[in-house]
């Protein structure tokens, strides 16, 4: 119950109702404390992961930097290693979060949330073929474009296309990569050839780019992991 309601939540915030989002937010918060006596230690490290990064998300459209600052740094302190296994994608989400928080405040934190996910990711090679990766990559991309760190950008491309050549990954994975991370290297090129491999690219986005089966997708990776009882 507490998950539906977080799900409802983060539904309702992208449609036009979206000021109604935090009424099932509350009643997320208020069911984890309610029940809190029977959730194993996991299924709470879920359901507090899941309500700061819900709350974050709501909290997208507001200037309060010190609110958002907060609860980013609160889901960096929960998913603090060692975590359970399940956990470690949250830790990806908390780096999101935080390139979120430096385009927003203080663009350091942008090159302290890459080294930082760099390491970890290297500790945790796996995450790499998760959709939630993807997700981070997008955020860091987007970072890096808007300071205009284009070392590390090339970095996140040349990452991107390992990525895509791996027999890890399915078609669903490297169409989330090109539309929502490859899109971001359109303006990034120095010679002749790099522009006709980003002319190719804007060629090929325009024409097998899918607004519904993007929305499908991130919708997938959202999907909440939990079981019925949360």
């Amino acid at each position: 119950a507490a998950m539906r309601a977080i799900e409802v939540s983060c539904l309702l915030d992208t449609s036009t109702d979206w000021r109604l989002a935090m009424a099932p937010w509350r009643a997320a918060q208020a069911i984890k404390e309610a029940y809190q006596p029977v959730w194993s230690k996991l299924q709470e490290l879920t359901l507090s992961a899941e309500l700061i990064s819900a709350r974050l998300m709501l909290l997208r459209r507001t200037e309060d930097h010190n609110e958002y600052e907060r609860l980013v740094m609160e889901l960096l302190q929960l998913t603090d290693e060692p975590v359970p296994a399940p956990i470690l994608e949250y830790r990806l989400l908390a780096f999101t979060y935080l390139h979120s928080l430096g385009r927003r405040k203080d663009t350091h934190l942008c090159h302290q949330a890459w080294g930082f996910s760099r390491a970890f990711v290297q500790r945790h090679p796996e995450l790499r073929y998760t959709p939630r990766y993807i997700s981070y990559l997008d955020s860091a991309a987007r970072s890096m474009l808007y300071i205009g760190e284009f070392q590390t950008l090339r970095e996140i491309e040349r990452e991107l296309s390992e990525l895509a050549a791996s027999p890890h990954v399915s078609d669903d994975y490297r169409y989330l990569a090109k539309h929502k991370v490859a899109v971001h290297f359109l303006d990034m090129f120095d010679t002749e050839e790099e522009l006709q491999e980003r002319l190719k690219l804007l060629s090929d986005l325009e024409t097998h780019s899918d607004e519904r089966k993007m929305s499908f997708l991130i919708f997938k990776i959202g999907k909440r992991r939990v079981g019925k009882e949360c």
